[in-house]
């Protein structure tokens, strides 16, 4: 018995299918290629939950605020499926744009936002402390707080950038100063603290001073320091004095987490890049399904398995590498 041929418009109709589905493959797998490589970078999220994690953020069915990922990489990193954690950020600012901290309320936690002026609060949780944080409480401090400048801060611990602004707008409001152990005791804070964010524009040395480390502890904390010296190397000694571990540093922002979590940390993460290829994996699978689909429309229409579904399988997977190839695949390891 003569087998079927497909008419020449029905061929047409597959070949824009699959040029199609091939297209839309690529480019839903370079997306998800694209938001794996940023939590790799930000995070040291281990690749499994790298990739679960990118899908739920392409839904919607999760979102992060931070400019760096310092929310992610509490929630996901340190804390993966902890929904009742509890947090301390010191120099909150503003609520949603680019907080450390929104998006851990939004999974259950709680905790405390310290900032002499803060904004867009009305949705948070977060116990509010309008203070500025020093290394020793009862000192009055004049804090620079200009209208239309997006920093602000004491100015004995601004960088240079900001003091460029402040000779233009010296606009002052007194303070005076509290300790974090201050501000932990009249919240009645937990003795453990799951994650700890602090952005107060250089002063995070002198805030840490005044943390209590003999009562507290801090399961990981984010730390900006701007690659301003002695500062930063300050900040190292004085937290690995009291056994904490920088575990790795991201633009502006170190990342400290204590000797409880860094080993499992590390060893989840591996602290290096996971092949910069290993996203194909995303793409080719939905190659595979597109090719099982095609492979079945083809298949009625032959009465077997024609080459025509084998050769879109490989077109597919081939065009899917080509595309992370060309974006991400750099190789090797940090």
């Amino acid at each position: 018995m003569k087998t079927r041929s497909l008419s020449n418009p029905l061929l047409a109709i597959i070949a824009v299918l699959l040029l199609t589905v091939a297209l839309a493959s690529g480019y839903v797998g370079l997306k998800l290629g694209a938001r794996y490589q940023i939590n790799e970078e930000c995070c040291r999220l281990p690749l499994s939950r790298s990739l679960i994690l990118s899908v739920k953020e392409k839904l919607g069915l999760v979102r992060f605020y931070s400019e760096l990922g310092q929310d992610k990489w509490a929630s996901e990193s340190v804390f993966p499926g902890v929904k009742d954690g509890f947090f301390v950020d010191v120099g909150s600012a503003d609520g949603t744009i680019w907080s450390n901290t929104k998006a851990l309320e939004e999974k259950g936690w709680h905790g405390i936002c310290i900032d002499p002026f803060p904004k867009n609060m009305q949705d948070r949780t977060c116990q509010i402390f309008r203070d500025v944080v020093f290394g020793e409480a009862g000192k009055q401090v004049k804090f620079w707080h200009p209208a239309h400048s997006f920093w602000s801060g004491l100015p004995d611990t601004l960088d240079p950038e900001s003091k460029a602004e402040m000779e233009k707008e010296t606009r002052f409001v007194e303070f005076t100063t509290v300790t974090l152990g201050d501000i932990l005791e009249r919240a009645k804070a937990p003795r453990f603290i799951n994650f700890m964010s602090m952005d107060i524009e250089g002063g995070e040395f002198e805030a840490l001073k005044g943390f209590p480390f003999d009562k507290y502890k801090i399961g990981a904390l984010a730390v900006e320091h701007g690659f301003r010296e002695p500062k930063r190397s300050d900040i190292k000694a004085l937290m690995e004095s009291h056994g904490y571990k920088r575990l790795y540093s991201l633009v502006q922002d170190d990342f400290y987490v204590s000797p409880d979590y860094f080993k499992t940390v590390r060893q989840n993460a591996g602290l290096r890049s996971p092949p910069r290829c290993a996203t194909q994996l995303v793409a080719v699978s939905v190659s595979i399904v597109a090719s099982i689909k095609c492979r079945a429309v083809s298949s009625e229409a032959h009465g077997h398995p024609p080459l025509a579904g084998t050769v879109s399988y490989i077109g597919l997977a081939l065009l899917n590498a080509a595309l992370f190839d060309t974006a991400y695949c750099t190789g090797g390891t940090d």
